[in-house]
């Protein structure tokens, strides 16, 4: 592809296909500037052709990271650089640029759009539960724009087009690269099934299944979740929020989006509890509400939140969005409150909602445990 061009040229390339899709001129600015960058350290270096392990070179020596740096923790050079190396290794395998940040189904021609509907609709007759079939259905969007992007026919693909697709992806971590192969295998079998392409190409990827061990959530150590509740400043609506949002994780253990999906009425202030049903799993729960939970909702909810119409207890307070529903991780916020504590973490630690949910689980296990020895040495005693 376009890395058997000399680095020269293969940079003017690049910039001409970000022309081509029109980006932004600050983004195609700040992209054409890493390009040339590259190119500089490839003089030095003695490399005139470029190819992804000179990327991540390339990387590593301008644009280091701490092994104990986490993403949201990177500075806004290390990210632009990362997604400019990531494009740009998606135009080196590719010819093109397929991995343009979209949203819905932006990129995709007339008939992409009725078969997403038609395969999200597969899979939830097979039970699958709503969010889970959307990120199936994710997956397979991102594939479908790699394919129009080069102007391949979905009818005509091949083993090449997969392989292509899967090294276009290559940047992302194992477990996500687990989740890609996983989803991809499962779609590719659902247009086998349909008669949408005529081979097999699903026992083409292996089964995409990563170490579990590698994936388990990181467990906080105790008196962190402390530190990071006590820096919460409480006398501004923000921090009211965020504090009833941390403390709904660690006591209840809910989900972030269960969380951010909370409705007032959902909260029944007589007999102190949370009735709701899960996103994830459709299934109903109901958990009593601890009083300093429910003393940090109610304190939110009446000195804190944002007028707003919508249901939901916790709402957005930045001006473009103020009082809509909240959305996405909430690591940036707590790695934020982090960084207030002084706590030092780990290299592998986690610092999302669901780490704290994970915290929890542990600690109830850890009780559990303690109990079950306890009574069990009691009854030997009493032998």
């Amino acid at each position: 592809m376009q890395d058997k061009l000399a680095i020269g040229e293969f940079q003017k390339s690049f910039v001409a296909e970000l022309h081509r899709l029109n980006y932004k001129k600050a983004t195609l600015s700040e992209y054409r500037r890493i390009s040339e960058r590259l190119v500089e350290y490839a003089e030095r270096e003695g490399v005139d052709r470029y190819s992804v392990d000179f990327g991540c070179q390339f990387l590593e020596s301008e644009y280091p990271v701490a092994k104990d740096q986490v993403p949201t923790q990177w500075t806004l050079k290390q990210r632009r650089s990362r997604r400019a190396l990531q494009l740009i290794d998606d135009f080196s395998v590719n010819g093109i640029i397929t991995l343009r940040k979209q949203t819905g189904n932006d990129g995709l021609n007339d008939y992409d759009s009725p078969l997403l509907e038609r395969y999200e609709q597969h899979l939830t007759n097979l039970g699958q539960a709503k969010r889970t079939g959307y990120s199936k259905a994710y997956i397979a969007r991102r594939f479908l724009r790699f394919l129009d992007g080069k102007q391949q026919l979905l009818g005509e693909i091949a083993e090449s087009d997969v392989i292509q697709y899967l090294k276009s992806e290559s940047g992302c971590a194992q477990s996500t690269r687990s989740t890609i192969i996983y989803s991809l295998k499962r779609f590719l079998n659902y247009l086998y099934s349909e008669k949408l392409i005529a081979t097999d190409l699903a026992p083409l990827l292996p089964q995409g299944h990563t170490n579990k061990l590698s994936n388990i959530v990181s467990v906080w150590e105790p008196g962190n979740l402390e530190k990071i509740l006590g820096v919460i400043d409480r006398g501004n609506p923000i921090g009211r929020r965020d504090y009833a949002i941390i403390l709904l994780a660690t006591k209840l253990g809910l989900r972030t989006i269960d969380i951010f999906g909370l409705c007032k009425d959902q909260i029944n202030w007589d007999d102190m509890r949370i009735d709701m049903t899960q996103s994830k799993t459709g299934q109903p729960i109901s958990h009593s509400l601890p009083e300093d939970v429910g003393w940090a909702i109610i304190d939110y909810l009446k000195y804190g939140r944002p007028a707003s119409d919508l249901p939901y207890v916790f709402v957005c307070h930045s001006t473009a969005v103020l009082g809509k529903q909240l959305s996405g991780s909430f690591q940036a916020t707590v790695v934020k409150y982090v960084r207030q504590a002084n706590i030092r973490l780990k290299g592998a630690q986690k610092t999302g909602l669901h780490s704290m949910r994970h915290t929890l689980a542990c600690r109830l296990l850890d009780n559990y445990i303690r109990c079950v020895m306890i009574l069990s040495h009691s009854n030997t005693l009493k032998v």
